[in-house]
């Protein structure tokens, strides 16, 4: 993690490197130089350069400062207020930082790269409802509960265990029609379980799971309010009616294949079973739904209910780029799959002609008011694709040593600093 540098100890480094004539790097897209700090006044910094570079900067560039100070990395940004000959002005910086865990420095993203990206659920074009929430679909780990060997195994295992959970089962798919049900259209729009633990009591008012998996009664009156001529009475008429029908509880939980409501799997106690399902009951439906979803993924099922034509790739609104990663803005969250920690994606980078794609994680999700921000991590192999994005970004050839100076700064591993 980073820390922010307070103004008394700013300009005690600042100081501290222009009497130690130390070096500097200054990047901007497809350029970076090595300057010595010469001047310091309260609005700019003047650095220079050891021999004249005509045209290497301009006024207004947006740059990236690195340098290390006592085995520790310190960057900041700004722009350059003015290039004369070997001197350089920029702004005094705001803000300034050290202890970035990065191998590579960010850098505004030159004008002419684009970049687009794939989620995981583009691979097919696929007619299922679009739900808020985006759930990764991966290998499920060993399970006692679960026989994963095989797609029809899971099915009876499932149906197995089930009936010492609650006196009525089911699965069902939205392959061939549409979520028609309050239920039904809830779980789709929202992508979280419907947990009744009574039909009495109604939904639960607290989500008691971290990452937030159960529909709350505030999240189902706001759904209410947006469909108010849809179902008369809402919610509240419906457990009337499922207490008349001998209902006692119930639970609706979304099998969700990225941001696609697929189906959902359906638990019931009725009649003469009334038992209230605890938590028990939801991660059981739970873990059976994240399994399912893998399942029908590795079995085919979604390639064969895919649409026509080729999926399209998303258009990023790039903040800043390395080779290491990107900082990119969704100012719409709807136009943008809700992505996790974690989440894979394919990023397409398009330069100088050509286009690469490399393998990328969502190592970091900030939201501001309606936007939201996502930090990527490439995970590029080492190769020509790597050397000639190294080598666009930073106008000079690739180099594995981009460490020596830094002081030793260990490459990150997860965070955001890993960008």
């Amino acid at each position: 993690m980073s820390t922010k540098i307070n103004n008394v100890e700013k300009q005690y480094i600042l100081q501290t490197v222009m009497e130690g004539r130390q070096t500097l790097h200054v990047n901007k897209p497809k350029l970076e130089a090595e300057v010595w700090l010469v001047k310091i006044e309260s609005e700019l910094l003047c650095l220079e350069l050891p021999e004249d570079n005509p045209g290497a900067f301009a006024q207004w560039d947006k740059v990236s400062v690195m340098f290390d100070f006592r085995g520790t990395v310190v960057t900041f940004k700004t722009v350059v207020k003015k290039y004369e000959g070997r001197k350089i002005f920029i702004a005094n910086p705001g803000e300034m930082y050290r202890g970035l865990a990065r191998r590579y420095l960010r850098i505004s993203p030159p004008k002419d790269l684009a970049v687009s990206f794939l989620a995981q659920d583009d691979e097919y074009n696929l007619d299922y409802p679009l739900c808020e929430e985006y759930c990764a679909v991966e290998v499920p780990m060993l399970s006692d509960t679960f026989d994963i060997t095989s797609l029809a195994g899971l099915l009876t295992s499932f149906r197995e265990r089930a009936r010492s959970v609650a006196s009525e089962n089911g699965i069902v798919m939205f392959r061939n029609r549409k979520p028609e049900s309050f239920e039904e259209r809830m779980i789709a729009a929202t992508g979280k379980i419907l947990y009744l633990p009574s039909t009495r009591t109604g939904l639960p008012h607290v989500d008691p799971y971290p990452e937030g998996r159960l529909i709350t009664r505030k999240l189902e009156e706001e759904f209410e309010s947006n469909e108010p001529e849809a179902f008369d009475g809402g919610l509240a008429r419906i457990l009337k009616e499922k207490t008349k029908q001998g209902i006692h509880a119930e639970i609706y939980c979304p099998i969700l294949y990225y941001q696609y409501v697929v189906g959902y799997v359906y638990l019931a106690n009725r009649d003469s079973h009334s038992v209230s399902f605890d938590m028990f009951s939801v991660d059981f439906a739970f873990d059976f739904s994240r399994i399912l979803a893998y399942s029908l993924k590795t079995s085919g099922y979604f390639r064969s209910c895919a649409g026509d034509g080729e999926p399209k790739a998303r258009e990023a609104e790039l903040i800043d780029v390395s080779v290491g990663g990107m900082l990119f803005a969704a100012p719409d969250k709807r136009k943008l799959p809700p992505f996790k920690m974690k989440s894979v994606i394919i990023v397409k980078l398009r330069f100088g002609g050509r286009e690469i794609r490399v393998k990328s994680r969502v190592v970091r999700c900030l939201k501001d008011g309606d936007g939201v921000f996502y930090g990527v991590f490439f995970d590029f192999p080492d190769g020509d694709d790597l050397h000639d994005f190294y080598s666009y970004l930073y106008g000079k050839p690739y180099e594995n040593s981009e460490a020596k100076w830094e002081g030793a700064v260990a490459e990150a591993s997860g965070g955001f600093g890993g960008v």
